[in-house]
């Protein structure tokens, strides 16, 4: 499928993620590609970083179609890794860098995936577990495409701990292999890629609630970056930037604010971690016109009372995503960037990971609504379901479905049955989200079918909770429901157990070891039975209905 974009560049969707970034960026050599603290990378070092790094994985054995596991946070070998597995036509598992090592290898199994790309800073304190697992590990650094002395402040301010590093190599399993740009490497040719070849495995609750992992195929990837960029202003070259705190295992992270902005000439400003104090400098300090964000990122930087002035005034476009957006927060956001000049304003997003990312929002070139997720992106198609899939009236009710370009053709551990269905010769996604379309085209969002908790913009599946603590020893029974501590959502655990409370700290030691901290419920209760439904099933209504929410 060939596109054309506003500013009239084509793209086809037809070719592997790299190639897609090579022909949209082949003209841009000089300008920066990257910004990473005060580093700025050009596309010609970009490309030339991506082609080192490829050729680096071939010579460790790396094959077209194998999947290599990258476990990294927003840094710049972050990116020439993603770029460098498809440049072979290798698939790159993305997973969260706090992951627990059990969760990380245990994801490497299911995935057939032999080689870990993993940051140096946190291998020391992980390397006993994954130590014994018959993997290669491949170590990289923040401090990567710096000079050699820059990069060893970077590892010293990091504390990597190299002494445990040399200690380490060669007494287990793993083949441990510490990545150096400027080694000496026989290039490869770069594998041109397939529309249906998958590019990327991402990690997912699923529209039903269950841990999903699903294939990101270069048709979607790169559909997905040409959806994007229609919501945006094209780039002043040099002058426009979005800002990558989003993390790159995350759909929004990797294919808003880095796949969609690098093939049109974007820059993509990396920060690691969040931080309100240090976004609102980097955005003031950098050539960041766009942002993308989860409603409490958005609160915070407002509440540093630092967001204003001049800094400011070049930011063209923010959405937010994630989470409703509250009303309060988009006109106290819209007032500080007008107080500073700037045309920006907060816009509501909605997608899914089934989707890469975004699929519905609004945007500046049609009229702001407060109270909706917006209308379709570009090449997207939108409809309302009712129970036997008829697409519903306008202002009715029913199940958000998605289709176009961007919609995964199924998970790859097996697809629930009504999740992907036909209609009218078209694969649609039922989302498990209610909502409905109003006479203006523009979509509203109301609820969740499914039993999900979104605590820090961080999706947290109740099903994956309750199926963890039943395989805890002495769990006859558990449920989660979402509560609300000092005005923000929270998941708290009920079990059923004959130990009574002195479970509970060793089941929260054991759900730490598997899941990220997000999901790990703020609060376990023991109680004497499980309440049920007539139809024998867990009542989290009633459960819910005895918590006190302040």
């Amino acid at each position: 499928m060939i596109s054309t974009f506003k500013n009239g560049q084509e793209t086809d969707y037809n070719c592997s993620i790299y190639e897609y970034l090579r022909r949209g960026s082949e003209d841009l050599g000089r300008y920066t590609a990257l910004s990473f603290m005060y580093k700025d990378i050009s596309y010609r070092r970009l490309h030339a970083a991506i082609r080192h790094f490829a050729a680096t994985l071939v010579a460790l054995g790396v094959k077209a179609g194998d999947v290599v596991t990258l476990c990294l946070p927003n840094v710049p070998a972050a990116v020439t890794a993603m770029y460098g597995i498809s440049y072979i036509g290798a698939t790159a598992s993305i997973l969260h860098p706090l992951t627990p090592p059990e969760a990380v290898l245990e994801t490497m199994r299911g995935t057939d995936s032999r080689m870990l790309l993993y940051f140096d800073k946190l291998f020391p304190k992980q390397m006993d577990i994954l130590g014994k697992s018959d993997i290669c590990v491949v170590l990289l650094s923040a401090g990567e495409y710096f000079s050699a002395l820059e990069r060893a402040i970077i590892q010293r301010i990091n504390k990597v701990d190299n002494r445990a590093l040399k200690a380490f190599d060669g007494c287990s399993k793993v083949k441990l292999v510490r990545y150096d740009s400027r080694t000496s490497v026989a290039p490869v040719a770069a594998h041109p890629g397939k529309n249906e070849d998958v590019c990327i495995l991402l990690h997912s609750g699923g529209t039903t609630g269950v841990p999903k992992t699903i294939p990101i195929t270069n048709r979607m990837f790169n559909a997905e970056s040409h959806t994007v960029v229609h919501l945006c202003q094209p780039p002043v070259l040099g002058k426009s930037g979005m800002l990558m705190v989003l993390p790159i295992f995350h759909g929004f992270g990797v294919g808003v604010c880095l796949h969609a902005m690098l093939p049109y000439g974007f820059r993509a400003v990396l920060q690691p971690a969040f931080s309100a104090e240090k976004t609102v400098r980097i955005i003031k300090r950098k050539p960041v016109t766009m942002l993308t964000g989860v409603p409490t990122m958005f609160e915070k930087m407002l509440a540093t009372g630092k967001f204003r002035g001049r800094g400011i005034k070049k930011l063209q476009n923010a959405y937010c995503g994630g989470d409703m957006m509250p009303t309060a927060l988009k006109e106290r956001f819209d007032k500080a960037c007008s107080d500073a000049g700037s045309p920006c304003k907060l816009y509501q997003g909605y997608g899914l990971t089934e989707t890469v990312a975004v699929c519905c929002a609004n945007s500046p070139f049609y009229e702001d609504r407060t109270d909706c997720i917006g209308k379709p992106s570009f090449g997207v198609q939108m409809r309302i379901a009712g129970e036997d899939d008829a697409t519903m009236p306008i202002g009715q009710k029913g199940e958000i479905c998605v289709a176009g370009d961007t919609v995964m053709s199924g998970y790859l551990d097996g697809t629930p049955e009504g999740v992907l269905r036909e209609y009218e010769g078209k694969l649609w996604l039922h989302t498990g989200d209610c909502g409905f379309e109003d006479a203006d085209g523009y979509f509203h969002f109301v609820g969740r079918i499914k039993r999900m908790s979104i605590i820090a913009g961080v999706n947290v599946y109740h099903q994956e909770i309750e199926r963890l603590a039943t395989l805890f020893e002495g769990v006859s029974a558990a449920a989660v429901c979402e509560v609300r501590r000092n005005g923000k959502p929270a998941v708290k655990l009920f079990v059923v157990s004959p130990k009574g409370e002195a479970i509970i700290e060793p089941l929260r030691q054991y759900l730490s070891a598997r899941l990220t901290k997000y999901c790990v419920p703020r609060e376990i209760a023991v109680i004497d039975n499980m309440p049920l439904t007539p139809m024998g099933k867990s009542d989290y209504k009633a459960l819910a209905a005895g918590e006190t929410n302040d």
